[in-house]
């Protein structure tokens, strides 16, 4: 299976960073990032894994023109985000989280995420806020799941919360994993 990059072709570090793809005979399929722009989804997905920090071409014109590299320490996720958008035609879509059993995650409440959502309005990206039906009976995604499935043993449950906070920090600081990926993720 090949890997795609995106990559700027007159870019001395994509040149170099292909070159080594080949030198290892790693397969992978070049994508023109200006011609053929990743979409939001594909974004998103890699925003998970690396975090919205990293996704910035630090050796790019703009980075530097912009101050990013003072501005990216104290920036928020939202205006990170909106930075990355400006100018372009996109449309973001927060889903609050519903909380989920045998999970060490809350939900933000409502006024955190209208904050984000209006920082990200306030940099001209469209935003909506998706609202939350069926939480209050457990019919929200996952919480069915989650009850059907009944609730695992103590011991279980705090092996998979330690799991879940350890690869969530990591991802947050730009690690990635070398656990194997669960059955059903990543394909």
């Amino acid at each position: 299976m090949a890997i795609t990059v995106y990559q700027y072709p007159k870019c001395s570090t994509c040149r170099t960073a292909l070159k080594w793809l080949d030198k290892q005979g790693i397969a992978h399929d070049k994508v023109d990032i200006v011609t053929s722009p990743p979409s939001k989804a594909e974004l998103e997905k890699v925003a998970k894994v690396v975090g919205v920090r990293r996704m910035f071409n630090t050796s790019g014109e703009s980075y530097r023109n912009g101050n990013f590299k003072a501005k990216l320490e104290t920036m928020s996720d939202a205006d990170a985000i909106a930075a990355l958008l400006h100018g372009d035609l996109a449309h973001v879509n927060l889903i609050p989280m519903n909380p989920v059993a045998h999970t060490p995650w809350t939900a933000s409440p409502m006024p955190v995420i209208e904050r984000f959502a209006a920082t990200l309005r306030a940099a001209g990206v469209p935003t909506t806020i998706r609202r939350n039906r069926g939480q209050e009976i457990g019919a929200a995604c996952g919480q069915l799941a989650a009850e059907r499935a009944g609730e695992p043993a103590a011991p279980a449950v705090e092996r998979r919360r330690e799991l879940i906070v350890r690869a969530s920090a990591a991802a947050l600081r730009g690690e990635r994993s070398h656990e194997p990926v669960p059955a059903g993720l990543g394909e």
